[in-house]
């Protein structure tokens, strides 16, 4: 099955998750493990982390709505003029 046609209609998103996929697998390979299969907790896993460093680098603002969590950018002063 070709899958070249598919992967040219995946948004910028979609690409980066399957590169975040494809990293974690190649990681797996070359340290040996078997199955290479990545889990859904690993991708939350990476996901929880970049958040956690956009918002310690300050590019982003969380908080607290009744059922989840809200985030915003944080707009720079040349973003905002």
């Amino acid at each position: 099955m070709n899958h070249t046609n598919n992967i040219a209609v995946l948004t910028a998103f979609e690409r980066a998750v399957l590169d975040e996929i494809r990293a974690i697998s190649d990681a797996k390979e070359a340290a040996g493990m078997s199955p290479i299969n990545v889990l859904a907790f690993e991708m939350k896993e990476r996901l929880n982390a970049a958040m956690n460093r956009l918002y310690t680098l300050r590019l982003i603002e969380v908080g607290s709505t009744l059922n989840d969590k809200w985030i915003k950018l944080v707009r720079t002063d040349a973003e905002n003029e």
